[in-house]
């Protein structure tokens, strides 16, 4: 019995100090593991802070820009984010190191919670890195389709002035052709003409489509100066090709001597006349000014687009009006003394530019369609002019 205890008793001894090599051993581990760990959280804690200033700062950003000088802070500001980023990249690395040697060292243990922190860590990274370089894509190609846009409209401008000179010279050499009746000549000119018109028509898609780029741009500008600037070269451009078509029509029909086109003119201008006279009764229907919020923004929608009507109107009035001129400016002056003369024709029991049976030489036929595209064009202008000012008027007391 008592070398049973003995045996016994050095059998607890032995398994009392191996047991407490073994939590000595396991006591350095987790000492180990807890340095590591608090190691590992505060570098993840310092990468999550910086990963939060830099999504607030890319959030902070906004829309891509409309204007040159936007587009430009913006880029500076987008290249300096991203330079940023890449220059953090290191610490990410540092991170991702730490938690593979934590993984690989305490790989007995449970290290899930540490993957998926540091996962969704570089998941943040590179979500913030794609965001930043797809903007970057963004912004410069905002700004490629902005300097397009001004170039190609500079483009347009400089080809109008020379083919506005070109129209210039061809109209005083025709008009002089026409006034010695110099038959090759006119032809001639009429062959130049010809060609003028067909580089104007090769330029039709390309003002469409400036047309078309500015209205959009226009409407997004949040610049009102800016705005402003981009309506007034829209404006530029759409009256100088207008009237640029509308003489290139002037002298071609000038130098056909084509009588049934100015015929076609002055059924457009009376037909104009009618639609102003109709537009002016329809903007007396609109007031008078209402006496509440609802009533007052239905009258200023409604003569938003009663305005867009006028607007859209303008280029065929304005082309109408200045065919009517130049057809005047280049037929001669009425006698000072065709009222007398008219009135002698009238007693006589002849009709005006014409006999009794109301046969009208070519000459008689002229002079009327003079006279009456003269007085056509006189009426549309006044009654157009005076229908714009009273919708300024209008717009402006509902404004008020």
């Amino acid at each position: 019995l008592p070398w049973s205890c003995c045996r016994l008793e050095s059998a607890l001894r032995f398994s009392a100090v191996c047991t407490n090599s073994k939590v000595m051993q396991r006591k350095t581990v987790l000492d180990a593991m807890l340095s590591d760990s608090e190691r590992y959280e505060a570098k993840r804690q310092e990468v999550e802070a910086w990963l939060a200033r830099m999504q607030a700062r890319r959030e902070k950003m906004g829309l891509v820009g409309d204007t040159a000088d936007v587009l430009e802070v913006q880029l500076r500001d987008q290249k300096a984010y991203h330079a940023e980023l890449h220059q953090y990249k290191h610490q990410i690395e540092l991170f991702n190191q730490l938690t593979q040697k934590l993984i690989a060292v305490y790989q007995d243990d449970d290290t899930s919670r540490i993957k998926k922190m540091t996962e969704q860590i570089n998941q943040r990274y590179n979500n913030l890195n794609s965001s930043i370089v797809l903007r970057g894509k963004l912004l410069n190609s905002a700004l490629n389709s902005l300097h397009n846009f001004d170039r190609s409209l500079d483009k347009f401008l400089a080809w109008l002035s020379e083919a506005e000179s070109s129209m210039e010279c061809v109209e005083v050499e025709a008009d002089r052709a026409g006034g010695r009746r110099d038959e090759a000549a006119t032809r001639q000119f009429s062959k130049q003409l010809k060609d003028l018109q067909s580089e104007i028509e090769s330029h039709k898609d390309v003002y469409a489509a400036l047309n078309g780029s500015g209205r959009k741009l226009l409407s997004s500008l949040p610049s009102k100066d800016d705005a402003v600037m981009l309506q007034r070269r829209l404006d530029e451009m759409n009256q100088r090709w207008h009237h640029l078509k509308a003489k290139s029509m002037a002298i071609r029909n000038r130098l056909e001597s084509n009588a049934e086109h100015w015929n076609a003119l002055l059924l457009s201008l009376r037909e104009l006349f009618e639609w102003v006279i109709r537009k002016d009764t329809e903007l007396t229907g609109l007031g008078p000014i209402g006496g509440d919020v609802a009533s007052l923004q239905k009258q200023l929608d409604d003569h938003r687009a009663f305005r867009r009507q006028l607007e859209d109107k303008r280029p065929v009035v304005e082309s109408n009006l200045l065919s009517g001129r130049q057809y005047i400016a280049n037929e001669p002056p009425l006698s000072d003394t065709s009222d007398t003369e008219e009135a002698r024709l009238v007693a006589a029991g002849r009709d005006v530019d014409g006999d009794s049976r109301g046969y009208r030489t070519a000459e008689e036929q002229a002079r009327e369609l003079t006279r009456c595209i003269r007085r056509e064009v006189s009426k549309l202008s006044e009654k157009w002019n005076a229908l714009i000012d009273r919708s300024d008027q209008w717009q402006r007391k509902l404004d008020d």
